[in-house]
């Protein structure tokens, strides 16, 4: 009897395994649309979606905020500019989302944001926009499929157009008189070129004999602009000014080396005796090298316009690794940031902001870029980049 109770018990279970399996195959539910997988195609083609709407978000700019250090953006920036139209208007924020490559601008008085160009350059990686808010410079894709292009913005909400496509583009940026520069690899050579937005004409500004190189690209297109080869801990490197279609050795060297300067001098970092990461300035008028006594990274800073002083980084870090700047570079570190205005030719220094104790936030800052005014200095945080505001010149009430 319990064996024959057994026999039928397990043929009653698997009719309803069974009957539950076929219910479920001709009248479930459907499945559930999934979006994590769109299935794209790697490609790096432009999506134009037509006239964008205008739409107005709800800023992340509080302007009832006195503090000088603010948060301008949430999401992951690839390039940015302060744009002033005219003598009557405001200044704006231009700023260009990681990804989609769509235009943005945010009216730094009433902290209204709007999108402004909603055609899309998926992979947007990096961008440079020029001041007069009618040009950009964008770089898609990764690694070998990376494309460079340069659009026009639309007057109105009508995106972006005239695409000028760029070929073995290494590096770029937006300059002063709302041209581009950048650099091109030519078999294992360098050549800088400035290409001109009103003219669409492009010229040759100066060539560099090797192909693995920083450019540090000066105000206007005859420099100085200084070159040095990528930094590397355990490499010798060596500083270059190129001043019109010249280019010179300067008397800067050292393991890692990693540069910024200006027309009257240039500060510089690199390993010296014993594996310590040391900054230096160097005076171009009397060829004086001396000490600066706080290490940093050159590439954190930028020049004030037409005066002698930059602005730089200065990390809560007491010491710097034998590895700088190499784990920088690859992530494995993350610096707690400071601003500081620097003199090299007084020798004067002057403390800005801690940005930690401001913001609440550990800020990496990189990209630095000041306005023509001298009055706004803008960055990215390297942890997020989200798009960083400080006011050099406090506001009043």
């Amino acid at each position: 009897m319990k064996r024959t109770l057994i026999i039928v018990l397990g043929i009653l279970l698997v009719l309803i395994l069974v009957g539950i399996w076929m219910y479920i195959l001709f009248f479930g539910v459907s499945k559930p649309d999934v979006y994590t997988d769109l299935n794209f195609e790697n490609t790096t083609d432009v999506i134009d979606v037509g006239v964008v709407s205008e739409q107005k978000n709800e800023s992340i700019v509080d302007v009832a905020d006195q503090s000088r250090l603010r948060q301008l953006t949430t999401s992951q920036v690839a390039g940015y500019q302060e744009v002033i139209k005219d003598a009557s208007s405001s200044p704006e924020v231009y700023y260009v989302k990681s990804g989609t490559g769509y235009v943005y601008s945010i009216d730094l008085e009433t902290g209204e944001e709007k999108r402004i160009s909603g055609t899309t350059i998926p992979e947007t990686e990096k961008a440079a926009i020029t001041p007069d808010g009618k040009f950009i410079l964008v770089q898609s894709g990764f690694g070998s499929k990376k494309q460079f292009a340069i659009w026009s913005i639309g007057e109105g909400e009508s995106g972006l157009s005239e695409k000028v496509i760029l070929q073995d583009v290494v590096d770029f940026q937006a300059t002063l008189d709302n041209t581009f520069f950048y650099s091109l690899k030519v078999d294992n050579n360098i050549v800088a070129m400035r290409y001109a937005t009103s003219s669409k004409t492009a010229e040759i500004l100066f060539r560099v004999p090797f192909a693995e190189v920083v450019i540090d690209w000066g105000i206007s297109k005859d420099g100085p602009h200084y070159v040095y080869p990528k930094p590397n801990s355990r490499l010798e490197g060596y500083l270059y000014e190129a001043s019109g279609k010249t280019i010179k050795r300067l008397p800067v060297e050292g393991l890692g080396l990693s540069a910024h300067g200006n027309k009257d001098s240039v500060l510089y970092s690199a390993q010296v005796i014993k594996n310590n990461y040391k900054t230096s300035i160097y005076k171009k008028e009397s060829g004086v090298v001396s000490n600066y006594p706080i290490g940093l990274l050159p590439e954190k800073c930028v020049s004030f316009i037409d005066q002698p002083s930059f602005i730089c980084v200065i990390t809560h870090e007491t010491q710097f690794s034998p590895q700088t700047p190499d784990d920088w570079y690859q992530g494995t570190i993350s610096y707690q940031d400071d601003l500081w205005e620097i003199n090299p030719l007084t020798g004067a220094s002057v403390y800005l902001v801690d940005t930690r104790a401001e913001s609440g936030r550990t800020i990496d800052i990189i990209d630095l870029v000041i306005n023509q005014s001298n009055s706004n200095i803008y960055f990215k945080n390297k942890n997020d980049n989200t798009l960083w505001l400080y006011l050099l010149v406090e506001t009043k009430d």
